[in-house]
């Protein structure tokens, strides 16, 4: 839990701008394009776990195909799982 309070103390800064953002893409979804959207989430997963000081791993990513939908399920076993 400190790790999260920690995480949102170091970025709360930065959320009024980055939620209004994602609230302005959301509004004007047909004007900009799909990727310029994922950019912008990226980005802020990436500044979560940085932030945070999560040791991200990724195994299999090789296995998602590269057109077409994919769903993942975590199975949460810490806070930090849905990144």
């Amino acid at each position: 839990m400190n790790r999260l309070a920690l995480m949102v103390l170091k970025n709360i800064h930065r959320a009024p701008f980055y939620y209004a953002k994602l609230c302005h893409y959301a509004k004007y979804t047909d004007k900009y394009p799909e990727q310029e959207k994922w950019d912008h989430i990226h980005r802020i997963m990436e500044i979560a776990v940085k932030s945070g000081n999560i040791d991200l791993q990724v195994f299999g990513r090789e296995n998602i195909p590269a057109e077409g939908g994919t769903l993942v399920c975590a199975n949460h076993l810490s806070m930090f799982d849905p990144f």
